[in-house]
């Protein structure tokens, strides 16, 4: 009996730490339990080849998980990241992680925790009991490790699924496919999700999905930096396969009720058939009166001006009267109704989603 997300989230990070520094050779891990005064003492043992690591790192990196974390020893990158989070979690289950190695490119990492033992066998934790429409999600992650734990919930709901491997194969996936969801870690190389979540919101050209930072930073402000970037929500780490499904369905309905403004009904809004379904019925709309609708849709509250209206559904090339755009609103709302699009006197327009 112990915490299940603690205990994968610890040998997940020992296994990351691994492959990491361990690229150019062979990682293995070994698990078992062992009775122990009335406990059960699982141990987890990973293995790697393909990097050296000096006696007087391993005896830095003793000391630090022997203190229980702190400011780990440099080994670059999200590896200490990993190592030192790993080294909290084990702290906090009264547990311990040590490092064993040779002078050659060999080394093992260590984990051992007390358990009590169950009065009776463990419930078989189910995922879901229903299977959610499926959506297609960007994954933007580069640690392997984090990218398989991910994928293998999010494949249980059927979704369609790319993976990138850093902010920029993420900016270059959403320039060239339509998303409706993109899950990106905060600590990527080349490019950070929150700079790249910036690098998103700013782009107009760019059809705007809903963007969800998967990370274990907690501090209010590191969620403020994801929202302020343009974030629409925040799952923390480790990743717990309930509450992520219930995200993901969260933020289906969001997709689902972005004109939903009170007194509205709910609209949908079809990319890849250009069909915009009101109150169970589908409407086809005219090319340009779709795009300016989705365009609107793409960011709930967010005023648009005429320029930047005219650049993305028409182009900067393309000479248009100067009412063209009120005459688009005024038949978009003749036939969705007056509650979705607001008129910004002198500045532009918003789609009302509140």
């Amino acid at each position: 009996r112990g915490d299940a997300n603690r205990l994968g989230q610890v040998v997940a990070n020992m296994v990351g730490h691994a492959v990491r520094l361990g690229e150019e050779g062979e990682v293995g891990l070994s698990v078992e339990a062992v009775d122990a005064d009335g406990q059960v003492e699982l141990r987890a043992v990973v293995r790697y080849s393909g990097a050296s690591i000096a006696a007087e790192e391993r005896d830095q990196l003793n000391a630090f998980f022997a203190a229980g974390g702190g400011e780990v020893p440099r080994l670059g990158g999200d590896a200490e990241l990993g190592l030192s989070f790993a080294a909290r979690l084990a702290a906090r289950m009264g547990g311990k992680i040590w490092i064993e190695g040779d002078d050659g490119r060999t080394c093992t990492l260590h984990f051992s925790a007390p358990f009590e033992k169950a009065d009776e066998p463990v419930e078989e934790v189910v995922v879901a009991d229903h299977q959610p429409q499926p959506l297609r999600i960007l994954l933007a992650e580069d640690n392997k490790i984090n990218q398989m734990v991910a994928l293998g919930l999010l494949r249980q709901g059927g979704h369609d699924i790319e993976v990138a491997n850093n902010g920029e194969e993420a900016l270059a996936a959403i320039a060239s496919a339509s998303f409706d969801l993109v899950l990106m870690y905060v600590m990527m190389p080349k490019m950070d999700g929150i700079e790249t979540c910036q690098v998103i919101r700013k782009d107009l050209n760019m059809v705007q999905p809903v963007i969800a930072f998967l990370t274990a930073r907690t501090e209010d402000y590191a969620q403020i930096a994801g929202f302020e970037a343009g974030a629409d929500d925040y799952i923390s780490k480790p990743i717990r396969p309930r509450l992520l499904i219930s995200k993901i369905e969260s933020l289906l309905r969001r997709l689902k009720n972005k004109g939903g403004a009170e007194g509205a009904a709910i609209i949908t809004i079809d990319r890849d058939r250009y069909v915009v379904e009101l109150e169970g019925k589908e409407l086809q709309l005219p090319k340009k009166e779709f795009e300016l609708l989705e365009l609107l849709a793409s960011r709930p509250g967010k005023v648009f001006n005429r320029d930047q209206i005219l650049a993305v559904v028409w182009g900067n090339d393309t000479i248009v009267g100067e009412r063209t755009i009120d005459v688009h609103i005024r038949k978009l709302r003749e036939k969705l109704g007056d509650a979705y699009i607001r008129t910004i006197k002198g500045v532009g327009y918003t789609f009302n989603d509140k």
